[in-house]
């Protein structure tokens, strides 16, 4: 009973209202659900309007009718009309009595205890079926979000995102409003066409909201279409010195690189067509120089007019459009001497060879001769005692 001394009597399937009236002990019972758009299920009185669901809420002021994202109606009885919100219907006739005296009442000792219950539990996928591999320019089929949520689908922010990685990159995107529109939706098996056109990985992702903003977790889908491995380069560490005279010549065996070069698809001739030699000096703000190269000779040369630390990238790109670039050598550019052997180095270098051969050679005849001379002292030796045998044997 309202404090106005109205009653209000919900069942498990409908709402019943009855004015209070002072003259008379019989209250008129009234049912207004079926009216306004009110109805009413398993016991719970609700209302929709304006494409929002509103739920019923009894205070002690009247009837109050209240939506998942806070926004009330209210719901008025007066002058044999029902209103609720910018609905009005005409009450009708009563489908009853209640007497008044018979009416146990009790006061409520506070308002109602508002709480704002928010959704935040995204919505449940459905399950989607893609291959794994496939083939250039063969259609695939997009397969239409399916999913639920106790709240909706909100489907003017839900879509599906193609994206694609390999030669070039790009993205496609269908929207759930727009998707029996798209030009390639197919009415009979309710998909979209997509042509996989180019060498390369698609990834298939959906995106789906509800209608309080939750988005689903990430479910993705991989596609590897033809070609999808990158060329190989596994430069030679003889390919340049460690270090370099300024002013010397830097000079790459094209042999060399050609062996370093591979590929799953494209061949190796292909392979050097699309052949790029750069040459950064990182000591100067990664200053790249002018490079020379000579195809016909299969050679590369560079003179190295600037001191400091060089980084050598060679890269090579795959018909499917993959591209590779070995930046891992490097090799230093010095103003003095250790840049390898010179002719200082190589002098010092035979000298100390010389010296260590006459060395050797002096040792080696100071054997010999007294090897020699112990030689001539055992044989004089042995002759002395010979001749003092034959005087024993003259005695």
């Amino acid at each position: 009973q309202l404090e106005n001394q109205d009653l209000v009597i919900l069942t498990n399937e409908a709402l019943f209202y009855a004015p209070f009236t002072e003259t008379n002990t019989e209250m008129q019972l009234y049912q207004i659900s079926g009216k306004a758009g009110i109805t009413v299920s398993n016991g719970v009185a609700s209302a929709s309007v304006g494409g929002k669901t509103y739920t019923v809420l009894i205070t002690r002021t009247g009837i109050e009718f209240i939506a998942r994202d806070g926004s009330t109606l209210d719901l008025a009885i007066s002058s044999g009309n029902i209103t609720l919100g910018t609905t009005s219907e005409a009450l009708g006739t009563a489908v009853g009595t209640i007497s008044s005296t018979a009416i146990k009442t009790y006061n409520l000792v506070s308002d109602p205890i508002r709480a704002t219950v928010q959704d935040t539990t995204a919505p449940t996928m459905g399950e989607y079926d893609y291959p794994v591999t496939a083939n250039v320019n063969e259609t695939i089929a997009i397969q239409p979000i399916t999913a639920t949520d106790l709240g909706g689908i909100d489907r003017s922010r839900s879509y599906v995102q193609i994206s694609y990685r390999g030669s070039s990159s790009r993205t496609t995107t269908i929207n759930m409003s727009d998707w029996t529109t798209n030009d390639d939706y197919n009415a009979e098996t309710g998909n979209i066409d997509y042509q996989l056109t180019r060498d390369g990985n698609y990834t298939i992702t959906y995106y789906v909201y509800d209608n309080q903003g939750n988005l689903n977790d990430d479910r993705s889908y991989s596609i590897a279409v033809g070609d999808c491995e990158s060329p190989k380069i596994d430069l030679p560490s003889d390919l340049v010195e460690e270090r370099y005279d300024l002013g010397s010549t830097l000079t790459l065996d094209f042999d060399k690189i050609k062996q370093a070069i591979s590929d799953n698809v494209t061949s190796t001739d292909a392979l050097l067509e699309t052949l790029e030699i750069k040459l950064v000096n990182t000591s100067n703000n990664n200053k790249k120089v002018e490079n020379t190269g000579n195809a016909e000779e299969n050679r590369y040369s560079y003179t190295l007019s600037e001191a400091g630390t060089y980084r050598l990238e060679i890269s090579v790109r795959d018909k499917a459009g993959w591209e590779t670039v070995n930046d891992e050598i490097e090799f230093e550019v010095s103003t003095d001497a250790e840049g390898g052997m010179n002719v200082y180095e190589i002098v010092g270098t035979v000298l100390i060879v010389v010296a260590c051969l006459v060395l050797a050679g002096v040792i080696l005849y100071f054997v010999i001769s007294k090897v020699k001379k112990d030689k001539k002292r055992k044989a004089k030796g042995s002759d002395t005692k010979k001749s003092a045998d034959a005087k024993k044997k003259d005695k």
